[in-house]
Formats: structure tokens, sequence, C-alpha cells
């Protein structure tokens, strides 16, 4: 039988690179998984074949485990697998200023969607209003009346993301799904169906895009944060391997991804 799988990875080829981050953080005992390996390499034999990974090789750590897409995308600002593993024996810790206004902001999506003759107004009051739970993090009324104003700066800018995504009223916000393939669970924000093809997903971010390079008369180049390139990519995988499952296709080999909108509501912008 098969001794042991070898994996190669060009150190010349950058986009190959993000697999050598993931090899270097490894532990003893680690299991992996790997999608969308190309045929065994000519140094192969019987007892050891050895693959090269591809930039869209997809590798699977610990694939008996399903974790929360969110929690995975923050290994990406760790830096390191085995430290992500580390952060969730320690909690979720507590809710902030930034996670409460993304969950208003979530609560304002969710109003548009389903209430859209609803003037905007109403709908920020409505979001404030719908996370009363967590209102102890709004210390006077100062506070809440800022919160209040950002709602209604969001409002007509979600309404105009969703116009430009061509949203229907069959859109859909908050939807859950899971990938035991992948290990993977995650809540998307935003779920657009499209006839015959993979459902094209939103993620909304409640804040500005990060910029670097700026000079003072020009806004500069957007500098995403790793994690929320990660969180995207990984609801299209997602979304991608439930679509494939549910149109009964088969195996096909790995899930390709689809369209996935990062938006950031305070700058109003989408890549």
């Amino acid at each position: 039988g098969i001794g042991q799988v070898v994996l190669t990875i060009d150190p010349e080829d950058v986009d190959t690179a993000h697999h050598a981050r993931t090899f270097r953080c490894l532990w003893s005992g680690a299991e992996l998984t790997a999608y969308g390996l190309p045929p065994a390499d000519s140094t192969s034999d019987a007892a050891t074949p050895v693959f090269a990974l591809r930039p869209e090789t997809v590798l699977v750590l610990e694939p008996l485990r399903v974790f929360e897409v969110t929690a995975v995308s923050s290994s990406h600002d760790a830096g390191c697998p085995l430290q992500f593993l580390a952060q969730l024996a320690d909690g979720t810790g507590t809710i902030g200023g930034p996670l409460l206004l993304g969950r208003m902001a979530d609560m304002a999506l969710r109003g548009v969607l389903e209430r859209p003759g609803r003037p905007d107004t109403a709908l920020a009051g409505d979001a404030l209003r719908a996370v009363r739970a967590d209102e102890a993090w709004l210390h006077g009324e100062a506070l809440v009346e800022r919160t209040e104003a950002t709602l209604r700066n969001l409002v007509p800018r979600l309404r105009a993301w969703l116009e430009r995504r061509a949203a229907g009223p069959e859109s859909m916000n908050e939807v859950s799904r899971v990938s035991q393939r992948f290990g993977l669970s995650g809540r998307s924000d935003l779920v657009i169906p499209r006839d015959g093809e993979v459902p094209a997903i939103g993620e909304l971010k409640s804040g500005k895009a990060r910029r670097y390079g700026a000079g003072p008369t020009e806004s500069g180049i957007a500098a995403l944060r790793g994690a929320h390139v990660a969180q995207a990519r990984m609801y299209g995988l997602l979304w991608s391997d439930a679509w494939l499952a549910s149109a009964a296709r088969g195996d096909e080999g790995p899930a390709k991804p689809g369209t996935v909108d990062l938006f950031y509501a305070q700058s109003d912008e989408a890549y």
C-alpha cells in the first residue's frame, strides 16, 4: 500500500505561497485533506506518490471537524492555524462597538430586503431597537443618537448596493450552510439566487475599507483585511459546494466559488 503522500510547493510561485504558510504551522498528527490535486508527479513511485500543489488546490485542515467561517478567517490575521485553534478555546470574548454596529447593519439589511417600502429612518430605528439586549454598550443619549445617525446613512447605501447586485424579492438574508466536505459552516449576509448557477453572495461590513498609499488629494488603494477576503472566499466555496450537492451533479472536484461581493457600507465600496 501507500506509505506516505508527498505534497510539494514551488518556492518561486507566489500563487502557492498561501500553501507554504499553512505547512509551516502544522503540528505533529495534524490531519489534512487536499482537493483539486494534479496527476502524480513523474518522481512518484508506487509507495510514495508526489503531488505539486496548484494555486486552486484546496487544503482542509482537520477535515473531521466543522468550523465557523468567521472563526477560520480570523486565522489570517493571527497568521497561524494553530493560534486560531488556541483562540477557539479562549471563548468569544465581549461585544464591542464594531461588532454591535455590524449586528445593527445586518438588521437594517434584513429590513430593506423584507420591507423595501419602509422609509429609511424607520428601518434605522428598527435596527437600533432590534439589538436592545446589547444596548448596555451604548452609554448615554449622545452615543445612541450618533449610532442611529450612522444607521440612517447606511440604509440608502444598502438599497443602492442591492440595486447594483440586482437583488430581487427572492433574495435572502442570514442564510446558513454547512459543508462536511470542507469542514465549514457559515451564515451569509446576502444570498441572491441565480437560475441554473451558484447563488451570488454578499458579505456586509459596516465599516470602511482600509487604504494605503493615500496622498493629500487621492484616496489611495484599498488594503482589504486578509480576514475579510478569506471570509468572502470561504462563503463562495461553501455555497458552491452546497449548490453542487443539491444539484446532484456528483463529485466533480472542488466546487468553483461563485460570485462574492465584499461591501463596506460606510465607504460605499464593493470588491
